[in-house]
């Protein structure tokens, strides 16, 4: 059904390719988040893959995740079932895609992000 790694890959070089056609004035612009311009993202945007997003940003031991929509899944443990986008969200860190994942690890997966 695919390759996370590579898929993952493929979606940052769509953005590396979007912010390389931004003027500078579009990098000035308001961002989607209050107060803030698009050039503050540009520190998050480091190229990383899936490798450096599991256990970057939170621990992620004694889970098991599990893609609902690839052949793929990661780790032991309290299992977190979702879409791979969704997965790879929230194991970067961001708690906008807990409501997408089920399982008995969800809420401690929650816990880690959330901190």
């Amino acid at each position: 059904m695919g390759d996370v790694p590579a898929m993952a890959a493929a979606e940052r070089a769509d953005l590396a390719d979007l912010l390389e056609s931004l003027t500078p004035e579009r990098w000035e612009s308001p961002s989607l988040c209050a107060e803030r311009i698009v050039e503050e993202y540009r520190t998050h945007l480091r190229p990383r893959g899936i490798t450096a997003a599991f256990g970057g940003r939170i621990g992620l031991t004694g889970l098991r995740f599990v893609a609902t929509d690839l052949d793929w899944s990661h780790g032991e443990g309290q299992e977190v079932y979702g879409p791979g986008e969704a997965l790879l969200v929230a194991v970067a860190g961001r708690a906008s895609a807990l409501g997408d994942l089920s399982g008995d690890g969800v809420d401690e997966l929650a816990r880690r992000v959330r901190g």
